[in-house]
């Protein structure tokens, strides 16, 4: 009996030898399987963006999430995600984004999702469903796991048994250059609430050409925010949404860019969405005593007689305020300083109320001789001729004056080229001191009634491609043809 124990134990000896030597080659002679099934595939992906926070619901509920990759990449249209949405297998389906650099995934809310402590993912990889996954510079296989980039999804609600509707659609999504160049002012329409106050909108913007979006958090009690840290030369993409205990429908994307007025170098630009350059704005109906000037150059246009004050008015044009006149005699008057007498540049947003006299937007005179240029509703510098002007509705004017001759441009298109100003040629040509008046002329008797929403001076030819672009921004902006 003895032997047969001795003889196991002796087996069981070799076996374990034989074992540590196996181990022991392995270590030494470490030669990976590179075989492509064993090779662990390449993880690019650097983050998730998901949904925002908020409680969805059918009609207009919509969850987006982002996940982007340090390199563009090609996916299968049949890829998904795999969410628990109270308990219940659902899918966000491939929206967007192959051959870029960021995928976007959506799942459109539907009746009977609830879920009250978070949505979830059931796996954490991204679900080919059939497909494939690729980075564009090789084609090669690249790895699914986004599990590294995951965050708690416990405030992204589903509640379809509220009782209560979401916010309908938000429309009227604005943009507006700031003071400062890398900066967009976004504003927007106030959306039916549907029976519920709004309590905050989500903003978000992207670059175009971009899936994944940057959301931003603005006054809970405005329709308006500012948007900071953009690139010159860069389109953005840019939607809002409505929150009054659901989250409403995003709003269309509305394109903008930052378009860097103080650039061009105006010596006078007053824009009603800044009556105070940067202060706190008035309320539809405050009369104006001071509408501040953003160029740094002139002076604020200003009337210390109330009966000759002109009105702020809000939801103008666009979703807009402008500035109402209502033949207030001599409207608002700034002062300015010309070093060139070449020509100048005028551009102008504005609308007549009637088109049967003779009314002036504006002029603009010397201090010290009788150079004068205005816009009478009959044209620049044309107060005898009755250009037929679209004066009746919003329109952008731009006018390029060279001293003695006049170009004139409707929202872009020529009203005329090369005209004798008026008088007989009198020159507008001067240096030094000069005013600028709103809504009259400086002998008063052509007040004005209409609208102003935009006004700029510049003190030189401006070239095609700088007003072309000062144009599309002015037309995006305030709604012209």
């Amino acid at each position: 009996m003895k032997n047969v124990f001795l003889l196991i134990f002796l087996s069981l000896l070799i076996i374990s030898c034989a074992q540590e030597g196996e181990s022991s080659k392995s270590l030494i002679n470490d030669t990976p399987n590179t075989t492509p099934e064993a090779e662990a595939l390449e993880n690019i992906m650097t983050s998730i963006i998901e949904p925002a926070n908020a409680t969805y619901a059918n009609g207009g509920g919509e969850l987006l999430f982002q996940i982007n990759f340090s390199s563009a990449v090609m996916i299968s249209a049949s890829a998904r995600l795999v969410l628990d949405i109270g308990g219940s297998t659902v899918y966000a389906d491939y929206k967007s984004g192959t051959s870029s650099t960021g995928i976007e995934f959506s799942y459109l809310i539907q009746a009977g999702d609830n879920d009250s402590d978070g949505i979830e993912y059931l796996i954490t990889n991204i679900d080919l469903n059939g497909g494939t996954l690729k980075k564009l510079s090789d084609l090669e296989d690249i790895s699914t796991d986004f599990s590294d980039h995951v965050e708690s999804m416990n405030s992204v609600l589903v509640n379809t048994n509220s009782g209560i509707t979401a916010p309908d659609q938000v429309t009227g999504v604005t943009t507006a250059p700031t003071t400062q160049s890398d900066e967009l002012s976004v504003a927007w329409s106030v959306p039916n609430n549907n029976g519920t106050t709004i309590s905050h909108y989500s903003v978000q913007y992207r670059e175009q050409g971009q899936s994944a979006w940057t959301s931003v958090t603005p006054n809970p009690s405005s329709n308006s925010t500012t948007i900071s840290g953009l690139a010159a030369t860069v389109i953005y993409e840019i939607r809002v949404a409505a929150d009054n205990g659901l989250l409403g429908q995003y709003s269309a994307t509305s394109n903008a860019e930052v378009f860097d007025i103080s650039a061009l170098n105006p010596i006078a630009w007053l824009s009603a969405t800044n009556i105070t350059n940067g202060g706190t704005e008035p309320v539809n109906g405050d009369k104006i005593s001071a509408w501040s000037d953003l160029s740094g150059v002139a002076t604020d246009a200003v009337e210390s007689t109330v009966a000759r004050q002109p009105t702020y008015e809000t939801d103008v044009f666009n979703g807009l305020p402008a500035v109402r006149f209502n033949g207030e005699a001599q409207g608002l008057l700034g002062t300015y300083t010309r070093n060139n007498n070449a020509g100048l540049t005028v551009v102008l947003v504005a609308k007549m109320d009637t088109n049967n006299s003779r009314e002036a937007f504006f002029e603009f005179y010397s201090n010290t001789n009788s150079a004068r240029g205005f816009f009478f509703n009959y044209g620049f510098n044309e107060a005898s001729t009755n250009h037929q002007l679209n004066d009746t509705s919003l329109n952008l004017w731009s006018a390029y004056d060279n001293g003695t001759h006049t170009d004139l441009y409707e929202n872009g298109q020529t009203i005329y080229t090369d005209r004798p100003n008026w008088g007989n040629g009198k020159s507008t040509a001067f240096t030094g001191a000069g005013s600028y008046l709103l809504g009259d002329d400086q002998t008063g008797g052509d007040e004005f009634h209409g609208y102003i929403a935009e006004f700029l001076i510049f003190d030189r030819e401006l070239t095609t491609s700088e007003l072309s672009s000062l144009e599309e921004y002015l037309k995006n902006k305030w709604g012209t043809p």
